[in-house]
C-alpha cells in the first residue's frame, strides 16, 4: 500500500473489529495492560480488508500509536500487509523518532528478502509524505540504487514531497534512467510537482 493521499477505503468493519479486540480481552483471568490492548486494537485495524489511514482514526486507539506502529512494523511474524500498513501509518506521526526509524529502514536489506524490499519502498514513500523537502537528501541517496524497484519508489517519494527544489534532479534523471517503468515514475513525479507549483502560484496571484 502506498501512502500518498492514502487511497484505500476505511470500512466500518475495521473499527468494529478493533473495538471487539479490546472488549473481548476483558473476559480474561489476567487483564492485559493498556498498552497490550492498544497493540491488539491497532493490529486488528491494520489487518482489516480495506482501510483508510487517518490520524484522527488511529488516535482513537490510544496515546501510544506511533510507538506501537513501529513495534508492529518490526515484528517478523506479523502479516506482511500489516507491517507495510504500519510503516505507511508512521508517516501520520512526523517526529524525529519516526523520521529516524524510517531512515533506518531505507538501508535494511535483510539479505534481499521480498519483505525487506516492500518495507524499504514504503519507508521511502512515508518519508516523502511526512517530511517533504526536509527528506530530500535521504530519498535522493537511493536514486542510483541497483534495484529498479527501489528507484521507482524513490521517484514516487520525490513526487510525494511536492518540492520544486527537486525538479532539476528529476529532469536529469529522466534522461538517464534505463528502466522504462522507473522513467514513468520519474515523469509522474515531475508532473505532480509541477502541477502543485502551478496551483500555488495561481493561489498567490488570487491573493494579491
Amino acid at each position: 500500500m502506498t501512502l500518498p493521499r492514502l487511497t484505500s477505503i476505511l470500512t466500518a468493519t475495521a473499527m468494529t473489529l478493533s473495538l471487539l479486540a479490546v472488549s473481548s480481552s476483558s473476559g480474561h483471568a489476567t487483564a492485559p495492560s493498556k498498552l497490550d490492548e492498544q497493540r491488539r486494537s491497532l493490529y486488528t485495524f491494520l489487518q482489516a480488508y480495506e482501510i483508510k489511514l487517518r490520524r484522527k482514526v488511529l488516535d482513537r486507539v490510544g496515546p501510544d500509536v506511533a510507538r506501537l506502529l513501529i513495534d508492529i512494523a518490526d515484528k517478523p511474524r506479523a502479516l506482511a500487509k500489516v507491517r507495510i500498513r504500519a510503516v505507511a501509518a508512521v508517516a501520520l506521526y512526523p517526529t524525529q523518532t519516526t523520521r529516524d526509524y524510517l531512515r533506518g529502514l531505507l538501508h535494511h536489506k535483510d539479505g534481499g528478502s521480498s519483505m525487506a524490499l516492500q518495507l524499504r519502498r514504503q519507508a521511502l514513500r512515508s518519508l516523502g509524505y511526512a517530511f517533504g523537502e526536509d527528506a530530500l537528501d535521504d530519498i535522493l541517496e537511493l536514486k542510483t540504487d541497483e534495484d529498479p524497484m527501489i528507484r521507482e519508489a524513490v521517484a514516487h517519494a520525490l513526487g510525494d514531497t511536492l518540492s520544486a527544489r527537486v525538479v532539476p534532479n528529476l529532469q536529469t534523471w529522466l534522461g538517464q534512467e534505463p528502466e522504462l517503468f522507473v522513467r514513468v515514475a520519474v515523469d509522474k513525479a515531475l508532473s505532480r510537482i509541477q502541477d502543485h507549483t502551478r496551483k500555488q502560484e495561481a493561489e498567490r496571484r488570487r491573493g494579491d
